[in-house]
């Protein structure tokens, strides 16, 4: 693997144990590596963890500090962003950036562009879903790391008061991850009809 790669992993795994300021120099140094030799994706994936990783750092951080963190995790993911859409990155990335951008914009109180965000994350997902192969429970073990996007969406529209739309994304985000589960099971419900 090349130094960007590495640097990558060296993140992913400090990330995995929390050390956050190890976690944010491996993802800065890969952004670094991915910069200088015009690697677009592999900069916007650096791009989408250190936004991941801001965003941690500012729920750990002081109450007064916070602001601060999740502006720029805000700004990280949306710089993620314009790299995804240049590069046409898979979705499953495109998905951790808008869910990023969404947790930092509605903790600074831009609930609207927090709703959109994590509305167009919750597309992503929808098209590669269809069109998805291989084994059930293989389908189903991806797509179960999409669920907390489903219940941020219920948690946000309760907490504005939206009860009707709070319902219909729990019936979406539930009804998916039924569907997944029982196929994941080979249970095929057409067959009992």
């Amino acid at each position: 693997p090349s130094g960007g790669q590495v640097s990558q992993l060296e993140g992913m795994i400090e990330l995995r144990h929390s050390r956050l300021e190890r976690a944010e120099q491996a993802f800065g140094e890969a952004r670094t590596i991915a910069k200088k030799h015009r690697q677009m994706a592999a900069e916007a994936k650096s791009l989408t963890w250190l936004a991941e990783v801001e965003l941690r750092v500012a729920l750990a951080a002081e109450a007064g500090k916070r602001p601060a963190h999740f502006a720029r995790a805000e700004q990280l993911a949306r710089e993620a962003l314009d790299l995804h859409r240049q590069v046409q990155a898979y979705p499953n990335l495109q998905f951790m950036a808008f869910l990023s951008y969404a947790r930092a914009a509605r903790a600074l109180g831009h609930s609207d562009t927090a709703r959109r965000a994590l509305d167009i994350a919750t597309r992503l997902i929808e098209s590669p879903r269809a069109a998805t192969v291989g084994a059930e429970s293989e389908r189903a073990e991806f797509f179960s790391q999409f669920v907390m996007a489903f219940d941020l969406l219920v948690d946000w529209a309760v907490a504005d008061g939206r009860l009707a739309d709070a319902l219909s994304a729990a019936e979406m985000g539930r009804n998916r991850t039924f569907v997944d589960q029982l196929r994941a099971a080979g249970i095929d419900l057409r067959e009992s009809l």
